[in-house]
């Protein structure tokens, strides 16, 4: 049986779905240019699925993360993930502030939900898994630079975007 029957299809929507909305928030708390926004996109799907090996046994995360070798599995995934995420963000943000304001909420509305169905080190570690997405696409594109010279690699927005996300979620 699958830890995903443990939730109600919204709850379950909402937990599998936030750690995207963790890494599009971060990569729109700073302009990184063209290749730099590919860079974070691509960081987010890597930060999602190397949860699996940083918190490995957690069930909650392997269910959730991009499955390797399995691409229409895996396609089909990113497309209902893309979805929500367009949905919950149409006709609501207009600010990147917006967009920073609503990960952070459905990160806790997500967690919140976790701690319903799933053990203290599954909270813990959804907590820690939603963090390292967004580390993971701070850390994967300098902002402020001209054609790859220059700029900083962890921006101040992406800094303070990171910390405002461990406060909320008490890590």
């Amino acid at each position: 049986m699958s830890i995903q029957t443990n939730f109600s299809e919204e709850n379950w929507d909402l937990i599998s779905n936030v750690p995207q909305l963790v890494g599009l928030a971060c990569a729109t708390s700073a302009n990184s240019g063209i290749f730099g926004t590919m860079k974070e996109s691509m960081a987010s799907v890597q930060g999602m699925m190397e949860g699996v090996k940083l918190f490995e046994g957690n069930e909650l995360i392997a269910a959730i993360a991009p499955k390797p070798g399995s691409f229409s599995e895996t396609k089909d995934k990113a497309m209902k993930q893309k979805e929500w995420v367009m949905a919950k963000v149409k006709g609501n943000i207009q600010k990147p502030e917006e967009m920073l304001e609503l990960a952070k909420n459905e990160a806790v509305n997500a967690v919140s939900a976790v701690a319903e169905c799933c053990s203290e080190e599954d909270v813990t570690d959804y907590k820690n898994y939603l963090v390292s997405i967004a580390e993971k696409v701070a850390a994967s594109a300098k902002e402020g630079g001209f054609l790859g010279f220059g700029g900083t690699q962890i921006s101040e927005g992406e800094i303070a975007f990171i910390e405002d996300l461990k406060a909320s979620l008490g890590v």
